[in-house]
């Protein structure tokens, strides 16, 4: 029974997801360029960024091209899309190689790489509860992956071709494998060091999906040196370590094959989001201002301020906890999430750029602390 409800549940969550993802869908009569001319009207696509990821990866296969010269945002979800476009058969449908990047790709592809951003936010609602079981029990995960699958901002960009679900996805799945390194539980049918290895390199993916996801690998860290305490394996630590420059390279193989163009348009992006501000969002002066602005949006939109206030109680409930090894592992994981909304928010969100989707590194922690606090109520 309780595996139908959770089916039942994802099937729910995957049907709010795909409504309304053929929003701008060219109509024929009103579009006889797209019709003639295999030419789409990039005022159709609602997003500002859908381009990129689907008009690139479709010009990169017209041309059997494998450089995206866009470095901007990572690569991986280029490549993850044009993957799916190559599967897909996607150079049979009318095309003109000839178009621009905002206009060359058929609108099936939206639609297609609208579906896997949906896909990829299920994947991450999953991983969530995973995530919240193995860390604070069935209750805490229940609960954080409803805060999660429910949050305005998931639901907003499942529907969009951005990085931005698979980047969730790729960060829940690096908080779950950090989850089984602080509470030390084994992996069926997996050896030790297959574990710390696909620990680093969620890690490394996760950073080159979006580069401000990277300060995840502060949770990993924590957990690998927790799991060095305990069992004292260094040869395990170095596989989890050397893993996460390898993900970084499988997802951006621009940084070894046009290592100058990758680090200059980093640095010209993260100047961008520092110091400069302006373009499709809104711009305040660097330091308290626009921190606060992300947090009070946090608050008040995204996760809901009794989730706010469940967060606090469920980190003073585990930094409270007993002696046994499962409250000192409660414990760890509880100082790893606060640390991680901590430099996170110190990093990323002091800069003059002020955008919902620098927030979703926020998403997850809080969603497993408020589900521990509501784990604590139910249990009294």
């Amino acid at each position: 029974m309780k595996r139908l409800l959770w089916a039942l549940t994802l099937l729910g969550c995957l049907a709010l997801y795909a409504k309304g993802i053929s929003a701008g869908a060219p109509r024929p009569a009103f579009s006889p360029s797209t019709v003639h001319h295999a030419w789409l009207n990039p005022s159709t696509i609602f997003h500002p960024d859908e381009f990129a990821y689907v008009g690139i990866p479709y010009h990169m296969l017209l041309l059997d091209q494998w450089n995206p010269h866009y470095f901007h945002n990572p690569s991986l979800t280029l490549y993850t899309n044009l993957a799916m476009f190559w599967l897909s058969g996607a150079t049979r449908l009318p095309h003109d190689a000839g178009h621009e990047v905002r206009a060359v790709a058929p609108f099936q592809l939206y639609f297609l790489a609208r579906a896997l951003s949906g896909l990829w936010t299920l994947l991450a609602v999953t991983l969530t509860y995973a995530a919240g079981q193995l860390a604070f029990g069935r209750t805490a995960g229940m609960v954080a992956a409803a805060l999660v699958a429910l949050s305005p901002l998931t639901v907003e960009h499942a529907h969009f071709a951005t990085p931005n679900a698979q980047t969730t996805m790729l960060g829940t799945a690096a908080l779950l494998l950090a989850m089984v390194l602080f509470t030390g539980r084994r992996v069926p049918r997996l050896p030790l060091w297959a574990v710390y290895g696909l620990a680093g390199l969620a890690v490394g993916l996760t950073t080159v999906a979006r580069y401000n996801f990277g300060a995840i690998g502060l949770v990993t860290g924590m957990a690998l040196w927790v799991a060095w305490r305990r069992d004292r394996r260094w040869k395990l630590v170095l596989i989890s370590l050397g893993a996460i420059p390898l993900g970084f390279v499988l997802g951006m193989p621009g940084l070894i094959l046009s290592t100058e163009e990758v680090i200059a348009q980093i640095r010209d992006i993260l100047d961008w989001y520092w110091l400069r501000g302006g373009g499709s969002g809104m711009t305040a002066e660097r330091g308290w201002l626009p921190l606060a602005y992300h947090w009070r949006y946090t608050a008040l939109i995204i996760t809901g301020p009794l989730t706010m206030l469940g967060a606090l109680f469920g980190a003073g409930r585990a930094l409270r906890g007993g002696n046994c090894p499962q409250s000192r592992a409660r414990r760890w994981i509880a100082l790893a999430l606060l640390a991680h909304l901590l430099v996170y928010s110190a990093l990323a969100l002091l800069g003059r750029r002020l955008q919902a989707n620098l927030l979703f590194p926020l998403l997850a922690p809080l969603a497993l602390l408020t589900g521990y606090a509501v784990a604590g109520v139910r249990r009294r």
